[in-house]
């Protein structure tokens, strides 16, 4: 969906049926979306609970999409936009890499 919103060139294939169970409104979907930049502050803890709220599992490692762990300052976050897990580390309520 968020290609979709962000109109990023694509091949969608499935039935209307899928489509329509599967998204949202667009209008709430868009409201969900988090984006987080090297230096910005963030609270941890708020994130975990909008990716809680978002469908994602909490997990003691990240292997599977839809999954997420927290270890100390670090939080990895398997999006099912990405091929590859992504790696946050925060100081002090900053986001110091990605």
């Amino acid at each position: 969906m968020y290609s979709l919103l962000t109109s990023r060139a694509g091949i969608y294939v499935c039935s209307l049926t899928s489509a329509a169970r599967l998204c949202m409104p667009s209008d709430e979907f868009r409201a969900s979306i988090t984006s987080l930049k090297v230096g910005e502050k963030f609270d941890p803890r708020g994130l975990v609970d909008t990716l809680v709220r978002g469908g994602y599992e909490r997990t003691g490692q990240t292997c599977q999409v839809g999954e997420f762990s927290v270890r100390g300052s670090l939080i990895d976050i398997f999006s099912p936009a990405l091929q590859y897990p992504v790696r946050l580390y925060s100081y002090r309520w900053r986001c110091v890499y990605l």
